[in-house]
């Protein structure tokens, strides 16, 4: 039974081993193909790690590459800026040695016209210069403005700045509109006009050459045109609250001086566009001005105070308490010794440049003044002072006693600037509204003088036919005209005197020229003659105006020259109208 039991036992163990063989032979069967498997990945593995590293050196070799290209290109960066430099650098000293060329030219120039005007000044014949350069400034007298001969719908929401070109009528005006425009006085019609500026325009100047007109404007900018082509030439920034005032020198139209209120006066070179010194003071400045020289500004602030500055230090030259309130203008003399200022205690000082000893004040119970950039004027000759008021008013001073001449009156609202012509008519004036007022005296547009009433009785009585020419005080003429003589034995014959204006006429005929005497300007006479300018002599003192004459009433022709059939001077009077058409007809002077 043990037997069987033990046989049973082993065959059981047997089967059990022979399972385990064939599971032992299917595991090695299977251990050899992992083993298989493992060395084909370890073979893959290795192709693998060969790939990476191949691509890593080329990635480092690629890096490399960047890196110095990348090296390249910045130092030819740095070149590249550092030849833009030097050739920014050597235009920038080529157009400084132009300009100092220019400069130098420009200077060569005023020698030569200064030692033209000595020459011109030591040919004399019998003490009497009888030649006169080209392009000299034109004197005349400044009548006293009674009549306005135009009223011109200037800008729109006002008119803070008017000024004439020099030895022009041309009226330049700017205001609210932020457009500038140029108006011919003669006929009031609009010549040109400049756009580009972005504010209202508060002051205006322009350089003694008429090529630039440069604008303070309320955008805190400077704008300078070329007048020739209308385009903008400059744009000056640097102030950083509203440009009240500007000038440019008188001397050089390469120095411009401007006034902000952002309490600094900034000086600029206009031919480089840029601000070459820059003035701080406390108190801000309403309004500035050059001296003849060009070396001197004169500011009035807010303060009252009347101030000279140095242009080429900067420094604080000497100062004088003007006014009580804030000083709106400041306007030089044409010979430069005497500056009137005006401010809002609504007082009008005259003070002597060289001691800044107050030489008058104008003032006037009616003379308000409007703003704190009011613009008041001194008159060609420096024998009269113009200032507008808040009424609409214009008051006309007299230098010489101080008093009121004239009152001007045609505005509807607040006067803000006045400016008078440099050839003696018309002065200008602008309000609140826009508008522009061309002031003249009453006999510059007289239409009682015509030809016929005056050359052909005058022509019969010298038994000569005069040349039309001859008398050429039509309608406000200002010169006499002597291209003929007559044949006859010479005689002399006064034709009266403008009244309210100093200006006596008379013609020699014969073997002297004929000449009209202008006037007085600082104490001296001049005769003119052709636009030529002669010494001459002293002229009667001015007759009182009547307003109810007309100046053909003041040309007096000997008795033998007035034909029977005259007509009367209440005739002449009834019949304007028609004589006005027959004056129409006239050639111009």
């Amino acid at each position: 039974m043990r037997l069987v039991v033990e046989v049973a036992e082993s065959r059981v163990s047997k089967s059990l081993i022979q399972e385990k063989e064939a599971l032992i032979s299917d595991l090695q069967n299977e251990l050899s193909l992992a083993r298989d498997e493992c060395s084909r990945l370890t073979t893959c593995l290795e192709e693998k790690t060969k790939a990476l590293e191949l691509l890593m050196s080329e990635h480092q070799s690629l890096k490399e590459q960047i890196e110095a290209t990348t090296l390249r290109a910045n130092n030819a960066e740095a070149e590249n800026k550092m030849l833009i430099d030097r050739w920014m650098l050597q235009k920038m000293q080529d157009a400084e040695r132009l300009n100092e060329a220019n400069a130098v030219y420009e200077d060569i120039l005023d020698q030569l016209k200064v030692s033209s005007i000595e020459q011109l000044a030591r040919q004399q014949v019998d003490g009497v210069v009888r030649q006169s350069e080209e392009g000299a400034e034109y004197y005349v007298e400044s009548p006293v403005p009674t009549t306005c001969k135009q009223r011109i719908p200037a800008h729109e929401g006002g008119c803070a700045s008017i000024l004439f070109e020099y030895n022009s009528s041309k009226l330049i005006s700017g205001g609210q509109d932020q457009t500038i425009k140029i108006w011919d006085t003669n006929t009031g019609s609009l010549s040109r006009t400049l756009y580009g500026c972005l504010g209202s325009v508060l002051d205006l100047c322009i350089t003694h050459d008429n090529r630039s007109v440069i604008a303070a404007s309320s955008a805190n900018n400077l704008y300078v045109w070329d007048v020739s082509s209308g385009r903008i030439r400059h744009t000056l920034t640097g102030h950083v609250d509203k440009v009240c005032a500007v000038d440019v020198s008188k001397v050089s139209s390469r120095s411009v001086v401007s006034a902000a209120y952002d309490r600094t006066i900034k000086v600029w070179d206009l031919q480089k566009g840029y601000c070459v010194n820059t003035l701080i003071f406390h108190s801000n400045c309403n309004t500035l001005c050059f001296s003849m020289d060009g070396q001197t500004i004169c500011s009035g602030h807010v303060d009252g105070n009347l101030r000279l500055w140095d242009i080429q230090t900067g420094k604080l030259l000497s100062e004088v308490a003007a006014h009580s309130l804030a000083i709106t203008s400041l306007s030089l003399s044409r010979n430069g010794n005497v500056i009137l200022t005006s401010g809002r205690d609504n007082l009008h000082n005259l003070f002597d440049m060289r001691t800044l000893e107050i030489c008058a004040t104008l003032r006037s119970n009616g003379n308000r003044v409007a703003s704190n950039w009011s613009r008041s004027c001194i008159s060609a000759d420096d024998g009269y002072v113009a200032a507008g008021s808040a009424d609409g008013s214009v008051h006309i001073w007299s230098v010489a006693n101080a008093k009121i001449v004239s009152t001007l009156k045609e505005h509807t609202s607040p006067v803000l600037c006045c400016s008078w012509s440099g050839l003696g008519k018309p002065l200008a004036t602008s309000d609140k509204n826009g508008s522009i007022c061309i002031w003249n005296d009453r006999f510059t547009s007289c239409p009682c003088i015509y030809y016929k009433d005056i050359f052909e009785p005058f022509a019969s009585h010298a038994r000569n036919q005069l040349k039309k020419d001859d008398i050429a005080a039509m309608a406000g003429a200002d010169v006499w005209h002597d291209e003929t003589t007559l044949e006859s034995q010479a005689t002399e014959s006064d034709f009266g005197e403008r009244e309210g204006s100093r200006q006596k006429w008379f013609t020699v005929y014969g073997s002297r020229q004929a000449a009209g005497e202008l006037g007085s300007r600082g104490g001296s006479r001049v005769l003119v003659q052709q636009g030529r300018t002669l010494t001459g002599q002293r002229a009667s003192p001015p007759q009182p105006s009547r307003p109810s004459r007309c100046r053909c009433q003041d040309l007096q022709l000997p008795s033998a020259a007035v034909p029977t059939d005259r007509k009367t001077d209440d005739e002449r009077g009834a019949d304007c109208e028609t004589k006005r058409r027959r004056h129409s007809a006239l050639p111009a002077f």
